[in-house]
């Protein structure tokens, strides 16, 4: 799958239609990366080419992450866990998040057990 400035092929994980120009996109099931019959959430046929594809970027994401060449977002963890949301969405209604990946720990929810009282 590649995309640039004339348009491109794209794989989404939800069915989508582009509204760009030039831009097909494919729908592909997560689970048919394994190659084989899903039944849910919808029978799913296997699919050979999804599973060797997959292979193939496993593959080359693990060697781009080892060279460095692609690095990871940075994550911006806050303390609060869910009580910490709001926080997080007036931060990026702000301006104040860039480049980083808002993330709350949902066990860091005060009040919040086990039990999930």
């Amino acid at each position: 799958m590649s995309l640039g400035k004339e348009g491109g092929t794209i794989a989404t994980l939800l069915p989508y239609q582009s509204r760009r120009k030039g831009v097909k996109t494919v729908f592909i099931l997560a689970y048919s990366v394994f190659g084989k019959v899903v039944e849910f959430p919808f029978p799913f046929p296997a699919n050979q080419e999804h599973h060797e594809n997959a292979k193939m970027y496993c593959e080359l994401i693990a060697e781009v992450l080892r060279r460095g060449t692609l690095k990871p977002v940075p994550l911006r963890l806050y303390p609060h866990g869910l009580a910490s949301v709001q926080e997080g969405f007036e931060d990026m209604k702000a301006g104040k998040v860039h480049a980083e990946k808002i993330t709350y720990r949902i066990a860091d929810t005060p009040g919040l057990t086990s039990e999930g009282r």
